[in-house]
Parts: structure tokens; C-alpha cells; sequence
């Protein structure tokens, strides 16, 4: 739930890979030519309010009031992401580790808005603006002995 919704709400890609329409396609009486170049706006269908109760809001619990809902982040039918399902699994895993380790402190007033809060809201990718967080480690033990087992490996040139 943590990473649809995190991935709902803040769309890194906000418009698709672009698309070209192999027909002429006749959408509420316009006609879109053959070789039309469109991309799929996936933050605006990630924030539609015929979907979504309140899409500005950030509400993991959402996904179980609605499990079937529809994720664009990844973009739509055959051309979306391969990658996908890695993906989810290891958002999934990255941030199980970090809430599992960490305890996340704000440090500074942050904007999370995905629009407001970003280095260059006109930007084809969504980045964030700079901020600081603080990580306080909820077991120092157990921290200071995986760090003790870290291996550094060193690239090997071919």
C-alpha cells in the first residue's frame, strides 16, 4: 500500500513515454489523425477525482477501500513499463528496510506537494526540491554490527 500510494501521489514520470496513433480515431466528435504523437498524462490520471476521494490527500489506506483501483505511474496497456513488477518489489523492500532501521525525523520545513514541492514544477521528471531528514537508528546494535560486516567491492575492468 506504502508504495502505490507514494508512487500515486508523487508520479516521478508525469507524462508517459509518447505514444502514435496507427488510425484515425474519432474522440467526442474531434478527429486525432493517424501519426498523432500523444503522451498519457499519468500524474493527472493518478490525481483524478472520478477515481480517486480527495486526490490531493496522501492516503496509503486508500488502496483498501479500492484494491482494483487503476495506477498509471507506470503508464497503460502494452507499452507500459516492463520493469514494473521489479520495481514495486524493490520500492517495497527499500522502504520496509529504512522504516524497519530508521526512525525519520523531519529536519526542515519540507513542501511534499508533488507539484509545489518540486526543484522545477515544468520538468518532464519530478524532483524534489532539496531537503534535510534526520535518520535516528531504532537499534544502534544492530546497525554498528551490519556496518561492521560492510564489504566494500571493488569493480573489475574488463
Amino acid at each position: 500500500m506504502l508504495t502505490v500510494s507514494l508512487q500515486r501521489f508523487y508520479t516521478v514520470l508525469r507524462l508517459a513515454l509518447p505514444r502514435v496513433s496507427i488510425k484515425d480515431v474519432t474522440y467526442d466528435g474531434v478527429v486525432i489523425p493517424k501519426g498523432t504523437v500523444y503522451f498519457l498524462n499519468a500524474w493527472a490520471c493518478n490525481m483524478d477525482d472520478a477515481v480517486w476521494d480527495y486526490p490531493n490527500e496522501f492516503r496509503a489506506e486508500r488502496w483498501l477501500e479500492n484494491p482494483d483501483a487503476p495506477m498509471f505511474t507506470y503508464g497503460l496497456g502494452y507499452r507500459m513499463c516492463a520493469g514494473s513488477l521489479v520495481a514495486n518489489r524493490e520500492l517495497y523492500i527499500v522502504f520496509i528496510r529504512l522504516l524497519n532501521s530508521f526512525e525519520i525525523q523531519k529536519f526542515d520545513n519540507v513542501d511534499c506537494h508533488p507539484v509545489s514541492g518540486c526543484a522545477d514544477p515544468t520538468s518532464l521528471v519530478s524532483i524534489p526540491k532539496r531537503y534535510k531528514a534526520r535518520f535516528v537508528p531504532r537499534k544502534l546494535t544492530a546497525l554498528q554490527k551490519a556496518l561492521g560486516k560492510f564489504k566494500v567491492v571493488e569493480e573489475v575492468s574488463s
